[in-house]
């Protein structure tokens, strides 16, 4: 009686939790971009994308269909001008990406988020450069890429050593933040940096880009999966839970009683057995972001093995690739 009174305890107060922070993560949001088989707006204002050449593609779950594949040359997503998204003080900008390379257009800026007007130096671009660690515009260093935004006439430059650096064929959650003149900088929901400004945003009658620099050119290959924009600045928990949200959407699908993964959950060291499966078999683990951990390549039916052991406790994916079929299993680690 004790267990089940504490067992309903528990899932009240996880059920007022989710439900709270459902409520709160939509509270000021202008544009939500799951990408999930279209490119419409999912708010209210219906801020629509235009696409030019973006192609859907498998997103950070494995899934077909769930985000846009941009080919860094001709491709971008277009949002055309709305009051609502002038955010001039307060703002969240949230993106789910995958670069597939960094660009070699000028001062190499691989652009996430703009909406930005050269000429009066208004507006807002979260982008990834190396030129705030070399401050050279025409040597591209693909070690030392970071996050940063410009936001009115201030960019975020100062301090950009803060040891995160964005690399190629890695899903990250990337937010920014700006409210009382501070501006925040997170990864996966964790925060990496901090600074001040003193400058308004401003406004302008831009476009919203995703994946097109402030020249006008197409700076972005690879994929992007959800994007988010709010006119409030997201607390720390709430990013941390945002990012856990969108991260979370891997799931288990065409379950194959084939596959067994043991033992589960497991320390560490897991059996791969692929019982009446002949042939190559291609399998990517991935922890609860979405990050790639390890491709590994199966030829045997029995005995192969994942080996987890230098990594954190917690939720893990396998997807499992063969020539019949595709399909996803959850793993433990504890």
């Amino acid at each position: 009686m004790k267990k089940a009174k504490y067992f309903l305890i528990f899932y009240v107060l996880n059920l007022l939790t989710f439900t709270s922070f459902s409520q709160s993560i939509t509270l000021g949001l202008v544009g939500d971009y799951p990408f999930s088989g279209n490119a419409l707006d999912y708010t209210s204002y219906g801020n629509n994308c235009v696409l030019h050449g973006a192609t859907p593609t498998t997103g950070r779950n494995g899934q077909p269909n769930t985000a846009y594949q941009l080919n860094g040359t001709s491709d971008y997503i277009e949002v055309l001008d709305q009051p609502s998204l002038d955010l001039n003080t307060d703002m969240t900008l949230n993106i789910v990406f995958m670069l597939e390379d960094f660009t070699n257009n000028p001062c190499q800026s691989n652009t996430l988020i703009q909406k930005w007007d050269s000429a009066s130096a208004n507006g807002y671009c979260f982008q990834i450069s190396d030129n705030g660690l070399d401050f050279n515009c025409n040597s591209k260093d693909t070690n030392i890429q970071v996050l940063y935004c410009i936001v009115g006439n201030s960019t975020s430059n100062i301090n950009l050593n803060y040891g995160q650096f964005i690399h190629s064929y890695t899903w990250y959650c990337a937010t920014y933040t700006l409210t009382a003149n501070v501006e925040k900088i997170y990864i996966d929901g964790n925060l990496v940096k901090t600074d001040s400004i003193f400058t308004p945003t401003g406004i302008n009658t831009k476009s919203l880009f995703f994946g097109l620099n402030t020249n006008g050119l197409p700076a972005f290959k690879g994929k992007i999966d959800d994007i988010k924009l709010y006119n409030r600045a997201l607390s720390d928990i709430e990013v941390a839970n945002l990012c856990s949200q969108t991260a979370t959407t891997i799931a288990e699908y065409n379950s194959d009683a084939n596959i067994i993964i043991s033992p589960n959950p497991s320390k560490g060291i897991f059996t791969f057995n692929s019982l009446g499966l002949k042939g190559n078999l291609n399998c990517l683990v991935y922890d609860s972001f979405g990050r790639l951990l390890q491709e590994l390549n199966f030829n045997n039916e029995i005995n192969n093995t994942i080996d987890l052991s230098k990594e954190m406790n917690g939720v893990y994916f396998v997807k499992v690739v063969s020539d019949k079929n595709n399909l996803v299993k959850k793993i433990i680690k504890n």
